[in-house]
């Protein structure tokens, strides 16, 4: 499920984000009105401020080696494929990242 993908690729980032130095990565679940929010928040260095509004373009990557395809495809999956949306916002006190992704609640059937 493409889903799944998604939301792996925003855990990943969050563990590689740690660079081995160890830290921590929370992955919380939701509601938010009609919605679920799904964040995943790491202690790590954070995203540079020249970065952050061209994070989810193509190309765009702070890894060494690393091909910026991963918050993209990301953020393609939850927004054109499930209806919702993926941000990004720093941690608190300016360390860290937190993503999160908010979806439209399936109704109950």
């Amino acid at each position: 499920m493409l889903l799944e993908w998604a939301l792996e690729a925003l855990v990943k980032n969050a563990i590689d984000a740690l660079s081995g130095q160890g830290g921590r990565v929370a992955v919380r679940v939701e509601p938010y009105g009609a919605k679920v929010r799904v964040s995943v928040t790491d202690d790590g260095p954070g995203v540079p401020a020249d970065v952050r509004r061209r994070l989810f373009q193509p190309g765009v990557s702070t890894k060494p080696g690393g091909w910026g395809i991963g918050l993209a495809l990301a953020r393609r999956i939850v927004e054109q494929q499930h209806g919702g949306r993926l941000s990004y916002a720093p941690g608190d006190g300016g360390r860290g990242s937190v993503f999160v992704v908010e979806l439209p609640l399936a109704p109950v059937s």
